[in-house]
């Protein structure tokens, strides 16, 4: 069993790790065509986190992370927040079911997801008359998002021992 102070540096690193993705949204980048965005980290962090090891990342945590993402990049407030927080207890509530399957059927798993906030994020930008994203732009951070997952998970599992945890036959509660 893992100590509690053990967790709180996680969750410390995460929150950490978390900022530096902020950071690194609002640096000014061009690119040629102003076509490509970069793909959504935060999101890939978190969820990452979440699958593997749920007691690192809390919801009061996601709720305060994505709120100061809202609030820093200009965003509607608290809209992305509550789609990503009833994500992440979506996946909160299913990891059993993806942590005996394959690494494709979480990866599956995070693609539809997270079409679906990109789908209800514009509509919900669409009826409150706000000015959504071009499609293309949206098509590409989609892609962009899904072809960074492995690599957001490799990093975390290897580097950072973000894994799932090892239960023996004697952690069961009978």
């Amino acid at each position: 069993m893992e100590s509690r102070l053990f967790v709180w540096i996680y969750r410390i690193l995460f929150i950490c790790l978390s900022f530096l993705i902020l950071v690194i949204n609002l640096i000014p980048v061009s690119f040629s065509n102003g076509f490509l965005t970069f793909p959504n980290l935060l999101y890939c962090l978190t969820a990452s986190w979440i699958f593997r090891r749920p007691d690192y990342v809390t919801a009061p945590m996601i709720l305060g992370i994505f709120l100061f993402q809202d609030i820093l990049l200009g965003l509607p407030i608290g809209l992305g927040t509550f789609l990503m927080l009833a994500i992440f207890e979506f996946f909160r509530s299913r990891i059993e079911l993806v942590r005996y399957q394959p690494f494709l059927i979480e990866w599956v798993l995070i693609a539809v997801s997270y079409l679906i906030f990109l789908i209800l994020y514009q509509s919900l930008l669409i009826v409150t008359i706000s000015r959504p994203a071009l499609i293309g732009t949206l098509i590409f951070q989609f892609i962009e998002t899904l072809l960074i997952y492995p690599v957001v998970v490799f990093f975390s599992s290897s580097f950072l021992k973000v894994k799932f945890p090892q239960f023996s036959i004697f952690d069961q509660k009978t």
